[in-house]
């Protein structure tokens, strides 16, 4: 599915349904534990579109269709699945469900023409006669080309029109209600800053493509005009791409780190009071541009300013490239000027192996007082007798390096598992308190010739004390801070009645003891069906056997929508069938 779609959690598209004669391509997730006679039930809204019983015991995703005709242009208000697990009559509570948006038509509809350049439903721009005739000079880049659409065949609500001015993207319009019902004009604006991007010409190309709410495009691009330029574009010398090393920027060289563009401010043009814009277009192998801008204000001449592109948005267009340009706004008033580009391919495709997990993670967060961390290391391809060097690489609070290296020889059984456990002690953990961890490995073999020596993707997290701001959950069962495993048969309740959600959220539970193979998380998303409502999440009994005469700690983490963390306050309780051991424990 795509997204984001509004009022709902993800969109139906043509290719959803037709990239596979089968039908829609759906995956479910494993469950916990999945056993031969577990039967598992989706539902569109009230239709089950697909019913299936395990045959054997496994713990991988199940990937099916669902035939296109379940696939009714309009709204699915609930996407969902049931399972009844084997030797149960009553199933467990239905999956969080999403709703959708089915469309299936494309802006602009079907290209009458398809053998001429241009979508023939897809009408050229409409630009001011003054333009047509006269072109674009300073005075028109200052106050800005407006441009006027025609509206198209299938034109909707939050269609996307995208214009391309020269080689500049300018910013996507969505359709207002208005604009898709014709009674407001489609009026796109190229300003000042997109002009003399684009740069002068005699003849510079202007079209457009649309896609639609659930990124449905139209066939082809808009049939295409040409308009004359002379703005008085790309004076100014082209910035710097810091990272750029003879043109390239490797990722892996790159460490997570963000990238540098780097403009110098050193002749006349430049003046104390002015503005810089620097501009950064990122380009993936597929998909459209990512654009990035930045402004900053000119303190002192001559100096360098450094404006940083984020680091997600770099790893966002691997194996593509970058461009960097920047406009110089003058405070006196006089026109603008623009620089030369600056061009990087981005290499490097990532990691060889996937990052660590470290169980004791709470959200983006380690506590400092943590005893003891359990570290699984699992990758495509993993062989008896690899060596692993794990790094345990932080800054301590007053910005110090920290480095703890431990090596691990992969056994048989290991390798047979395809998982790998080590240990952190806590002399390890309290030393970053309030600082950072990076935690890696790296895999060697004695291939060396084939294989030479491979890393994996960086966990990046902050050692200090959760701040808890929500409200504890309940465990089901537990009575004054007791839970007795006499009385759970299969699976224990953790109910999360915290109802600030949205949708866009991330709600993780923790279930955590002394003993690390009992421990286990689980987390849902939010969407816009479950969203300001309570949560439950069902622990299996064996992490509640494998505590008895213990204690245990259940709180959850809310990753919102945003991306910042909220962290509940901690439900402690001890497991024991009579409470023996608790007053014991209490005396001593």
């Amino acid at each position: 599915m795509t997204s984001p779609v509004a009022d709902g959690d993800g969109g139906i598209n043509l290719a959803v349904v037709e990239d596979h004669t089968e039908g829609a391509f759906c995956i479910i997730d494993p469950w916990s534990p999945m056993q031969e006679g577990d039967i598992v039930d989706v539902y569109l809204d009230s239709n089950n579109v697909w019913h299936h019983e395990l045959l054997a015991d496994q713990n991988e995703r199940l990937f099916f269709f669902v035939d296109r005709q379940w696939f009714v242009p309009g709204w699915i208000e609930q996407c969902y699945y049931v399972l009844l697990r084997k030797n149960e009559t009553t199933p467990d509570d239905p999956s969080a469900p999403l709703r959708l948006l089915v469309k299936l038509d494309r802006p602009g509809g079907r290209d009458k023409e398809p053998h001429l350049p241009g979508h023939s439903e897809l009408k050229r721009v409409q630009l001011p006669p003054e333009v047509i005739t006269q072109g674009v000079d300073a005075e028109w880049a200052a106050k800005g080309v407006p441009m006027t659409i025609q509206p198209y065949p299938n034109i909707a609500v939050h269609d996307v029109i995208q214009v391309k001015w020269g080689s500049v993207f300018l910013d996507p319009l969505s359709l207002s209600p208005e604009q898709a019902a014709g009674t407001q004009p489609i009026e796109i604006i190229a300003d000042q800053a997109a002009i003399l991007a684009g740069g002068d010409s005699n003849a510079l190309l202007v079209q457009y493509v649309v896609h639609d709410e659930v990124w449905n495009y139209s066939e082809k691009w808009s049939i295409s005009t040409t308009v004359r330029v002379d703005a008085g574009a790309w004076r100014l010398e082209a910035p710097i791409i810091e990272e750029a090393i003879d043109g390239i920027i490797d990722l892996k060289t790159l460490n997570q780190q963000d990238v540098t563009v780097q403009i110098l401010v050193r002749t006349e043009d430049f003046k104390i009071g002015d503005t810089v814009t620097m501009t950064w277009i990122g380009t993936p192998q597929v998909g459209k541009p990512l654009i990035h801008t930045q402004a900053q204000q000119i303190t002192k001449t001559p100096t360098i300013l450094a404006l940083k592109v984020p680091y997600a948005e770099v790893r966002a267009i691997a194996m593509g490239s970058a461009e960097a340009s920047y406009v110089l706004t003058k405070e006196n008033g006089d026109p603008p000027l623009s620089s030369r580009r600056a061009f990087a391919n981005v290499v490097g495709d990532l990691y060889a192996h996937p990052a660590p997990v470290l169980h004791e993670q709470l959200g983006d967060t380690l506590e400092p007082d943590t005893l003891m961390a359990n570290v699984d290391i699992s990758y495509p391809g993993i062989a008896d007798g690899d060596f692993i060097e794990l790094i345990w690489e932080g800054t301590r609070s007053d910005g110090t390096p920290y480095v703890y290296p431990q090596t691990h020889s992969v056994s048989r059984s290991e390798a047979e598992d395809k998982a790998v456990t080590l240990y952190v002690s806590d002399e390890h953990i309290s030393v970053l308190a309030n600082g950072r961890l990076d935690l890696w490995y790296q895999v060697s073999n004695d291939q060396v010739g084939v294989y030479g020596q491979s890393e994996s993707e960086h966990l990046l997290v902050t050692v200090q004390a959760l701040m808890a701001t929500l409200p504890p959950p309940t465990v089901e069962g537990v009575e004054n801070g007791i839970l007795d495993p006499s009385k759970i048969f299969d699976k224990v309740r953790v109910l999360v009645d915290y109802t600030g959600t949205v949708k866009g959220d991330i709600l993780t539970y923790y279930w955590t003891g002394s003993n690390p193979s009992a421990s286990t998380s689980g987390w849902i998303p939010i969407t816009t069906v479950s969203a300001g409502k309570p949560v439950t999440f069902r622990v299996d009994a064996e992490f509640v056997t494998g505590h008895i005469g213990q204690s245990v700690k259940v709180r959850y983490a809310l990753k919102h929508a945003t991306g910042a963390y909220s962290y509940s306050n901690t439900l402690d309780f001890f497991i024991d069938t009579c409470g023996k051991e608790v007053e014991q424990n209490k005396k001593a």
